[in-house]
């Protein structure tokens, strides 16, 4: 297999400087979530668009309400997880992020035993 095709799956979280940049604009951290800043995110996508590459966020969220199903990569439920609702990747709220914002996510306890 060739280093293109090498995959590479990193979960991180997201510096408080990041959602400092959105505090005036009430949109987007409805959009993200202000309980948004804890959670564990996966860099998934790495898109190349005019030569330069992007990064994606992509969230692990608790509590999926009615989204479409095409929205959110299902996985197993949390103790978090309330009745009638899911757990997963949600691509609906992916944002883009550099590496300046991120922190490593330190798996282990209740992130493992729950995901």
């Amino acid at each position: 297999m060739s280093s293109q095709y090498k995959r590479k799956i990193k979960v991180v979280t997201i510096k408080q400087s990041f959602y400092e940049l959105f505090s005036e604009n009430h949109e987007i951290m409805r959009i993200m979530g202000q309980e948004a800043k804890d959670r564990p995110c996966l860099i998934l996508l790495k898109m190349k668009y005019k030569g330069n590459l992007h990064t994606f966020a992509i969230p692990f969220r608790s509590n999926i309400g009615n989204a479409p199903s095409n929205t959110y990569f299902p996985l197993p439920k949390r103790a978090k997880t309330k009745d009638r609702r899911k757990h997963g990747l949600h691509y609906s709220k992916m944002f883009p992020i550099t590496e300046k914002y991120m922190l490593a996510y330190h798996m282990g306890g209740d992130f493992r035993k729950n995901l």
